[in-house]
C-alpha cells in the first residue's frame, strides 16, 4: 500500500516505511508467540517487514540504520539486508505449507457424492 501510492512525498514515505519496519518486528514476535512460527499471519507480515526493509535499504539506508529495534542492535546496511533475507525465506518457507488453492478443495469437499 505504502510502496505504491503515487502521492505519498518520498520523505512521507520513507518515514512510513521506517515506522513499519519498527512496528512490523514487534508485531512479528507477537505473532509467533500468539500463533506459532508457521501460522500464515505470520508469513504476511514477515513479507511486508521484508519489503519495507527491501524499499529503504534501496532507496534510504541511512535512515533504516536509524530505526531502533527491542530485540536487536541493527547498525549495519549488511544487518539489515540478512533481517531481510530472514524475513523473506521464512515467509516463503510458510506459504509453501499452504496450498494455493485451498478455496477449490473446501468446494469440492462441500459437494454431495
Amino acid at each position: 500500500l505504502v510502496l505504491k501510492d503515487p502521492h505519498l512525498l518520498s520523505k512521507f514515505r520513507i518515514k512510513l516505511l521506517c515506522r513499519m519496519v519498527s512496528s512490523g518486528t514487534k508485531l512479528l514476535e507477537l505473532q509467533r508467540s500468539f500463533y506459532g512460527c508457521d501460522h500464515f499471519d505470520v508469513a504476511r507480515t514477515a513479507l511486508d517487514v521484508a519489503q519495507a526493509i527491501e524499499e529503504l535499504l534501496g532507496r534510504a539506508p541511512k535512515q533504516l540504520v536509524q530505526v531502533e529495534l527491542e530485540e536487536r542492535v541493527m547498525k549495519t546496511f549488511e544487518a539489515w539486508s540478512a533481517l531481510e533475507h530472514e524475513c523473506r525465506k521464512d515467509s516463503e518457507r510458510i506459504q509453501a505449507m499452504y496450498p494455493r488453492d485451498a478455496e477449490q478443495h473446501i468446494s469440492m469437499a462441500s459437494l454431495p457424492k
